[in-house]
């Protein structure tokens, strides 16, 4: 009996814990609504209809809720990093799971045009990053080298088709009215790294793959970001902790956007710069050893002009911004959200310095944020549309409504091949 009486006063004080946790874990007000870590708005609670509760989809909802909102989410991600500090360290560990990487179907498209080289100093000389033998590397869904984090890219063909079929849907949709570009973003380890490496670590060919994406559409302008970028890896292009480029390659990116469009770039040296440092960006979480990676600095750009931006934020709430906030005083996983403050479903951008009537609708993710202030020096007027919770008007009424000459596509290369992009940018083309 002795034990008995043991046994149930220690696991009364342990199921009463268990019901706090979930009662607080129930709290919305607790519940978060984004994640600076990972630079993303978290999922919603569904709204109700009948046709959501019949097929399932309400449910499946709520549950993915529940898993991505749950209270305290980024102290007990940390706490599971510190944790995992603890283990020790080995020159290999998996972590995060791999992928494969469809083969990209030969003969890939070659470019239609010469690449454009803009400044670039001595351009048969690698400038790139060069893994020693002795440099710690860490291979996961995320593969650290020494104190920088890098995404591996997979080839996946049937997203690839469906991205070439969506812009070229696009161009359908705008006939005569606008011209429709896409502008495919590489990711870090594509550019910072040479081919005989990435073949190494079994990583597939972005150049390859986008070129193969830009041959498959109709009536679309690719433009060809990967040797515009390429010729400048020596430079700070992608940032160590997060997955996005910087404000300098999305410049390099809209200099050859400009190219193939056959617009004036705007020349940098005419942009005010702000710099925001102590930047530890997406992938901090997600390294197996964060504490040895090095912070970055945000370097943003403001253009010149008397240019006003208004935003329409997921609550349906519109209010004026500026282009390029002040992150200064933000917390470190939040100095990103300085271009265009972030990921809202509608933002309009006007430039009343210029004359020229030139309007344009990008449809984008995140990596157009740092790129969309320099097209104000091209266009009057830039309508932004985040495709994955735009749902105001299709293509067609926003071409009509707007009066759009271009409609450019700026997105990263791995994500405009997810099955859920492609899903939700069809929604917005119609």
């Amino acid at each position: 009996m002795k034990d008995s009486g043991s046994k149930i006063k220690y696991a009364v004080p342990f199921f009463l814990l268990l019901a706090a946790l979930t009662v607080v874990a129930w709290l919305l007000p607790l519940r978060p609504n984004s994640s600076d870590d990972e630079k993303r708005q978290l999922a919603r609670f569904p709204e109700f209809s009948a046709s959501a509760l019949l097929s399932g989809e309400y449910f499946a909802d709520i549950d993915a809720w529940f898993s991505d909102t749950f209270t305290f989410r980024e102290q007990w991600l940390s706490a599971s990093e510190f944790i995992r500090t603890l283990y020790g360290s080995s020159d290999i560990g998996i972590y995060g799971g791999l992928t494969s990487s469809d083969e990209v179907p030969d003969p890939t498209p070659e470019p239609t045009e010469e690449i454009s080289r803009w400044d670039v100093v001595d351009k048969d000389t690698w400038h790139g990053n060069v893994v020693d033998e002795d440099d710690f590397v860490n291979f996961g869904t995320v593969l650290q080298i020494e104190d920088a984090c890098y995404e591996f890219f997979f080839f996946y063909q049937a997203g690839a088709d469906r991205y070439a079929q969506v812009t070229s849907r696009a161009a359908e949709v705008a006939g005569d009215r606008a011209q429709v570009y896409s502008v495919l973003a590489p990711t870090a380890i594509g550019i910072m790294f040479d081919r005989e490496y990435l073949d190494k670590i079994g990583t597939a060919s972005e150049s390859e793959a986008m070129q193969y994406m830009y041959g498959a559409m109709k009536n679309v302008r690719g433009v060809d970001t990967f040797d515009a970028l390429r010729y400048h890896n020596g430079e700070y292009l992608y940032f160590r902790t997060d997955h996005h480029w910087t404000a300098m390659a999305a410049y390099y990116a809209y200099r050859e956007f400009c190219r193939t469009a056959g617009y004036e770039p705007a020349d940098l040296d005419d942009f005010e710069e702000k710099v925001f440092d102590g930047y530890m960006g997406s992938l901090w979480s997600y390294a197996n050893r964060s504490h040895t990676l090095t912070p970055d600095t945000v370097h943003a750009f403001v253009p010149p002009g008397d240019i006003t931006t208004t935003v329409t934020t997921v609550n349906g709430t519109t209010c004026g911004i500026d282009l390029i906030g002040d992150m200064s005083n933000s917390s470190a996983g939040a100095k990103y959200l300085c271009f265009i403050a972030g990921d809202n479903p509608f933002t309009h951008i006007q430039n009343r310095s210029l004359t020229n009537g030139r309007c344009a609708i990008v449809i984008k993710d995140s990596f157009a944020n740092c790129f969309v202030p320099y097209l104000t020096q091209n266009y009057s007027d830039i309508y932004v549309i985040d495709y994955r919770s735009y749902r105001e008007m299709t293509l067609d009424g926003l071409i009509d409504t707007y009066g759009a000459d271009d409609i450019i596509f700026v997105n990263a290369i791995s994500v405009a091949q997810a099955d859920v992009s492609t899903t939700n940018m069809m929604k917005v083309v119609g």
